[in-house]
Protein backbone atom coordinates (compact mmCIF):
# COMPACT_ATOMS: atom_id res chain seq x y z
CA UNK A 1 0.00 0.00 0.00
CA UNK A 2 1.82 3.55 -0.98
CA UNK A 3 0.82 6.54 0.64
CA UNK A 4 -0.38 9.40 -1.60
CA UNK A 5 0.98 12.85 -0.84
CA UNK A 6 -1.15 15.88 -2.31
CA UNK A 7 0.95 17.72 -4.26
CA UNK A 8 1.79 21.22 -3.76
CA UNK A 9 -0.97 23.84 -5.27
CA UNK A 10 1.90 26.69 -5.87
CA UNK A 11 5.26 26.98 -6.22
CA UNK A 12 7.09 30.21 -4.69
CA UNK A 13 10.43 30.96 -6.04
CA UNK A 14 12.41 32.47 -3.13
CA UNK A 15 16.06 32.70 -4.10
CA UNK A 16 18.79 30.54 -5.82
CA UNK A 17 19.52 26.95 -4.25
CA UNK A 18 23.62 28.72 -4.29
CA UNK A 19 22.20 31.95 -1.85
CA UNK A 20 20.71 29.43 0.83
CA UNK A 21 24.25 27.50 2.27
CA UNK A 22 23.40 24.85 4.35
CA UNK A 23 23.02 26.46 7.66
CA UNK A 24 21.08 29.30 6.17
CA UNK A 25 17.78 30.62 6.86
CA UNK A 26 15.30 33.24 5.10
CA UNK A 27 12.17 35.08 6.06
CA UNK A 28 10.00 34.79 3.12
CA UNK A 29 6.23 36.70 3.31
CA UNK A 30 3.65 35.36 1.08
CA UNK A 31 0.21 36.89 1.10
CA UNK A 32 -0.21 37.20 4.66
CA UNK A 33 1.80 34.30 6.41
CA UNK A 34 5.82 34.61 7.15
CA UNK A 35 7.38 31.93 6.21
CA UNK A 36 10.80 30.58 7.69
CA UNK A 37 12.95 28.85 4.92
CA UNK A 38 15.73 26.82 5.83
CA UNK A 39 18.77 24.64 4.59
CA UNK A 40 19.26 22.06 6.33
CA UNK A 41 22.21 20.00 5.37
CA UNK A 42 21.25 20.70 1.88
CA UNK A 43 17.88 20.06 2.30
CA UNK A 44 15.06 22.86 1.85
CA UNK A 45 12.22 23.01 4.75
CA UNK A 46 9.57 25.85 5.46
CA UNK A 47 7.37 26.27 7.78
CA UNK A 48 5.50 29.24 9.28
CA UNK A 49 7.70 31.60 11.58
CA UNK A 50 5.93 31.40 14.02
CA UNK A 51 7.52 29.30 17.51
CA UNK A 52 4.34 27.34 19.12
CA UNK A 53 5.20 28.33 22.72
CA UNK A 54 6.11 32.07 22.26
CA UNK A 55 5.00 32.76 19.13
CA UNK A 56 8.31 34.70 18.53
CA UNK A 57 10.32 34.22 15.41
CA UNK A 58 12.14 31.04 14.27
CA UNK A 59 14.19 32.31 11.63
CA UNK A 60 15.87 34.70 14.93
CA UNK A 61 17.46 31.48 16.04
CA UNK A 62 20.23 29.44 15.29
CA UNK A 63 19.83 26.56 13.09
CA UNK A 64 20.85 22.70 14.16
CA UNK A 65 22.01 21.23 11.62
CA UNK A 66 22.42 17.82 13.38
CA UNK A 67 18.75 17.53 14.39
CA UNK A 68 17.37 20.39 11.86
CA UNK A 69 15.34 22.29 14.63
CA UNK A 70 15.64 25.87 15.89
CA UNK A 71 13.70 25.84 18.63
CA UNK A 72 16.43 24.42 21.28
CA UNK A 73 17.84 27.95 20.40
CA UNK A 74 15.24 29.97 20.98
CA UNK A 75 14.46 31.97 23.95
CA UNK A 76 12.98 34.77 25.70
CA UNK A 77 12.64 35.30 29.32
CA UNK A 78 9.29 35.12 30.57
CA UNK A 79 8.22 38.06 31.75
CA UNK A 80 5.89 36.55 34.60
CA UNK A 81 8.82 34.64 36.37
CA UNK A 82 9.52 37.53 37.81
CA UNK A 83 6.11 37.71 39.71
CA UNK A 84 6.84 34.18 41.33
CA UNK A 85 9.77 34.74 43.18
CA UNK A 86 8.16 38.34 44.55
CA UNK A 87 5.01 35.93 45.23
CA UNK A 88 6.76 33.40 47.43
CA UNK A 89 9.19 36.29 49.04
CA UNK A 90 5.81 37.99 50.22
CA UNK A 91 4.03 34.73 50.87
CA UNK A 92 6.50 33.96 53.26
CA UNK A 93 6.78 37.68 54.53
CA UNK A 94 2.71 37.82 55.29
CA UNK A 95 3.41 34.93 57.90
CA UNK A 96 5.37 37.27 59.90
CA UNK A 97 2.20 39.41 60.17
CA UNK A 98 -0.57 38.98 62.82
CA UNK A 99 -3.38 37.11 62.28
CA UNK A 100 -6.13 40.34 61.83
CA UNK A 101 -3.67 42.22 59.69
CA UNK A 102 -2.99 38.86 57.16
CA UNK A 103 -7.11 38.73 57.18
CA UNK A 104 -7.21 42.38 56.12
CA UNK A 105 -4.76 41.61 53.36
CA UNK A 106 -6.94 38.41 52.01
CA UNK A 107 -9.90 41.19 52.27
CA UNK A 108 -8.52 43.92 49.98
CA UNK A 109 -5.98 42.29 47.86
CA UNK A 110 -7.59 38.34 47.41
CA UNK A 111 -11.34 39.14 47.78
CA UNK A 112 -10.89 42.48 46.17
CA UNK A 113 -13.00 44.04 48.62
CA UNK A 114 -13.20 48.16 49.12
CA UNK A 115 -11.60 49.52 52.55
CA UNK A 116 -15.53 50.57 53.37
CA UNK A 117 -16.74 46.76 52.95
CA UNK A 118 -13.99 45.53 54.96
CA UNK A 119 -14.53 47.81 58.07
CA UNK A 120 -18.67 46.56 57.63
CA UNK A 121 -17.36 42.90 57.78
CA UNK A 122 -15.18 43.34 60.85
CA UNK A 123 -17.32 46.24 62.85
CA UNK A 124 -14.20 48.44 62.58
CA UNK A 125 -14.17 51.99 61.13
CA UNK A 126 -12.48 52.44 57.42
CA UNK A 127 -9.84 54.27 59.03
CA UNK A 128 -8.74 51.35 61.00
CA UNK A 129 -8.21 49.40 57.84
CA UNK A 130 -6.52 51.85 56.24
CA UNK A 131 -4.08 51.90 58.63
CA UNK A 132 -3.56 48.01 59.06
CA UNK A 133 -3.19 48.19 55.21
CA UNK A 134 -0.49 50.74 55.20
CA UNK A 135 1.19 49.13 58.40
CA UNK A 136 0.93 45.83 56.64
CA UNK A 137 2.40 46.92 53.54
CA UNK A 138 5.05 48.85 54.75
CA UNK A 139 6.31 45.93 57.28
CA UNK A 140 5.87 43.75 53.92
CA UNK A 141 8.07 46.10 52.24
CA UNK A 142 10.86 45.95 54.72
CA UNK A 143 11.00 42.05 55.20
CA UNK A 144 11.28 41.68 51.56
CA UNK A 145 13.66 44.17 50.85
CA UNK A 146 15.58 42.61 53.77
Amino acid sequence: MAATLNPMTEVIDICPVSELPPGGMRLVEWEDLEIAVFNCNGEILAIEDRCSHDNGPLVEGELDQDDCTVADTIGAEDERYELIEDDAAVSEAVQILPNRARRILKLRFVDDMTQSEIAKQLDISQMQVSRVLRRSIDELREHVAA
